[in-house]
């Protein structure tokens, strides 16, 4: 995440209780349109603020077949009022196994040690997508497609952020950098980072 006026973070408490609108309201961007991006600006935007999502795709979409759900990232969904239409139609998983191609385990995820209620979710990433994005349509968040946001600048208190045109949208009182694993706005704000293959 990247900050301007008033904030050098941002923590949702995702109480429904506390998404109400007596906070400060702010011009938030959010670049990324992807479950990172969507969530959060549903969030955001329920807490009152203003919120536009910058993607770079001319068409918002999932990308990817499939994902696992894990305990944490369901008390997410639940809180968003959301799990229950996702658990209908996805798998319930109570472990995990993987070997190498030498029979050595890679990975044994026995979710029943966590306890009784604990699992995890095979969730097509097309039907969390779209859950997600319903969501951010009910709360008025807007959306420009084909708009990659690759820098930012700060200007006193309002920060504006730059596309791959060279166009400045802004000013904003706070950027969320939701553009995946190769984020540009990770890199523009020297932000550190490793990649593993």
């Amino acid at each position: 995440m990247v900050a301007s006026r008033r904030l050098s973070c941002i923590t949702l408490d995702l109480q429904p209780q506390s998404l109400n609108r007596k906070q400060t309201e702010m011009n938030i961007a959010v670049s990324g349109c992807g479950i990172a991006g969507t969530a959060v600006s549903h969030l955001l935007a329920s807490a009152g603020h203003q919120v536009t999502i910058f993607e770079q795709a001319a068409q918002c979409q999932a990308i990817g077949a499939g994902i696992m759900l894990q305990p944490s990232g369901q008390v997410v969904l639940d809180r968003l009022g959301i799990l229950d239409t996702i658990a209908r139609q996805a798998a319930k998983l109570e472990g995990i196994e993987a070997f190498l191609l030498s029979g050595r385990p890679l990975i044994e995820l026995n979710y029943g040690h966590l306890g009784d209620n604990h699992f995890a979710y095979g969730v097509h990433r097309g039907l969390l997508f779209q859950q997600l994005m319903n969501l951010c349509n009910q709360s008025d968040v807007r959306l420009h497609t084909s708009t990659q946001i690759c820098d930012f600048r700060n200007d006193g208190n309002d920060v504006y952020v730059i596309d791959q045109h060279g166009t400045q949208h802004g000013p904003f009182d706070f950027l969320v950098a939701a553009d995946g694993s190769r984020s540009r706005l990770r890199t523009a704000a020297k932000l550190g980072s490793r990649t593993i293959n």
